[in-house]
Order: structure tokens, then C-alpha cells, then sequence
């Protein structure tokens, strides 16, 4: 019996340890969150200016979704838009360009946090104004930013961190900041492991991407195909079968590439 009840405290104590290690001691891969906010705001800013000179067709009364039926639809599906609160190109406009200034702010490292939750409500308020326009990318990338407003990504490769490496000034974080960060940043990992498994898997199961020849097959359709690279590629039966594979590779292999193995980072 006393055996038993060393084995459970040692269990107990191996947990207590990984449980300080993993979210309280310190705050995990600030680098690596730091760039996935650089990614994700320049993602954030592309996303906002690329459309910009057909904006009113895209958002506005000249798109396919009036701002009657716009209203309908929030009403519906519970969801909710800035948009919604005017038809008014102005509007519109305003609510743009403070997600761009918000978008390059959180490039940046500026404002972060702030900028984070400005950008993450008016990019789903966009995103909820035409639903047309929108993939599989868009609906991971609002769960990213939404996790990363609780991450402490701009301690590294930011303005804030630049000023205060300049002032030789050390901020330390404290076990509840190292808590959000660590389980945001746990949070992110996990969805992507997710969506990239998942994704590599379902490959697998299909004969072309295990024959090697699925890529042959994309490169002469003609919405994925590209017209200089898509002969060169798909006259070569080697070219094919290594862009197949590498494709399938990269996917599985996500999940170990992406966990943390040094905590120190």
C-alpha cells in the first residue's frame, strides 16, 4: 500500500512539474508566435488593400448581398458585422481604413493586443458582410487571431520590443500572463496540427496522391493550373511525382515540425 501511494505522488509530482513547465514558469516560443503575428497581420493588410479599388462591389449596395438581405442574414445565423450598422459608403470606408491602420499596427508589434482585437471584430465583420469571397484559410485565420490577442506576441520582432531593448528596460511576465500565453499558443498548435493532419491524411486515402500522379491532374486544370509552369511540370514524370509527394510530406509531417522541443525559445 505505502508503494502505491509513492507511485501516486510521484505521478502527482511529474504532473505538478510539466503542469509549471508547460504554461507558468516562462513563456513559450515568443519567436515563433512573434512571426506568426507578422504573417498574419501582412495576411490582415493583404486582405484589406488587394480589394480596395472595388471595395463598394465587394461590401457595398453593388455586391452581390444587399444590406437588406445583409441584415436578414446576421438576424438568421446569430452573427454580427459592424457593417451592419450603416448601408453608407462612408462607412464603409471608415471601417477599412482603421482595419488597415489596426492590421499594420499589429504587423508591427504596436499597440498589439489592441490592434489584435480592432483587427480580429472588423475583419469578421467584413468577412460576415460577403461570405461569397471566403475559403477554408479565412475561417482558420479569424480562430488564430483570436488566440493570439492572448499570446505575448509582441515581446520579440516588434516596435514595443525594440524600444524597450533601446531603454535596456526587463519586464517580467507573471505566472497569469505566462498562463494565457502558453495555453493560446497550445491552442494554436493544436488547430493547425488538426486542420494539416487531417488534411495530409485525406491525401493519403486518394489513389492519385498515392500513385504520385495527382499533381499531373491539377496542373492541366485550368482554374489551378498555371500556364508557363503547368507543361514544365507536367511533361516530366519525375517533377510530377516529386511535387505529389512533397505535398502529401509537408502536411503529415506538420504535427512534429510544429510542437515545441525547445522551451527555452
Amino acid at each position: 500500500m505505502a508503494t502505491l501511494w509513492k507511485l501516486i505522488l510521484a505521478l502527482f509530482e511529474r504532473v505538478d512539474r510539466f503542469y509549471h513547465e508547460a504554461f507558468l514558469d516562462r513563456p513559450i516560443s515568443l519567436y515563433g508566435v512573434a512571426v506568426g503575428r507578422i504573417v498574419y497581420g501582412l495576411w490582415l493588410l493583404l486582405f484589406f488593400l488587394i480589394p480596395i479599388s472595388i471595395r463598394y462591389r465587394i461590401w457595398g449596395e453593388l455586391g452581390p448581398i444587399s444590406h437588406s438581405i445583409f441584415l436578414k442574414e446576421l438576424a438568421t445565423d446569430g452573427q454580427y458585422s459592424l457593417l451592419a450598422f450603416s448601408p453608407s459608403l462612408y462607412w464603409i470606408d471608415f471601417s477599412l481604413a482603421i482595419a488597415v491602420l489596426s492590421s499594420l499596427c499589429v504587423m508591427l508589434g504596436l499597440f498589439t493586443r489592441t490592434s489584435l482585437i480592432v483587427a480580429t471584430v472588423l475583419l469578421w465583420s467584413f468577412h460576415s458582410r460577403n461570405h461569397y469571397i471566403l475559403d477554408g484559410g479565412d475561417n482558420l485565420g479569424r480562430i488564430v487571431l483570436l488566440f493570439l490577442i492572448f499570446t505575448s506576441s509582441d515581446s520579440k520582432l516588434s516596435i514595443k520590443s525594440y524600444i524597450k531593448d533601446r531603454l535596456s528596460s526587463q519586464e517580467l511576465s507573471s505566472p497569469w500572463a505566462n498562463l494565457f500565453h502558453n495555453a493560446a499558443y497550445y491552442a494554436i498548435v493544436i488547430q493547425l496540427c488538426i486542420v494539416y493532419l487531417s488534411a495530409g491524411l485525406n491525401k493519403i486515402s486518394g489513389q492519385l496522391w498515392r500513385n504520385g500522379t495527382a499533381i499531373y491532374y491539377v496542373m492541366k486544370n485550368s482554374t489551378y493550373g498555371h500556364p508557363f509552369w503547368g507543361p514544365h511540370i507536367t511533361d516530366s514524370y519525375l517533377l510530377v511525382t516529386a511535387f505529389t509527394y512533397f505535398i502529401v510530406i509537408i502536411p503529415v509531417s506538420y504535427t512534429h515540425l510544429t510542437l515545441p522541443t525547445n522551451r527555452e525559445v
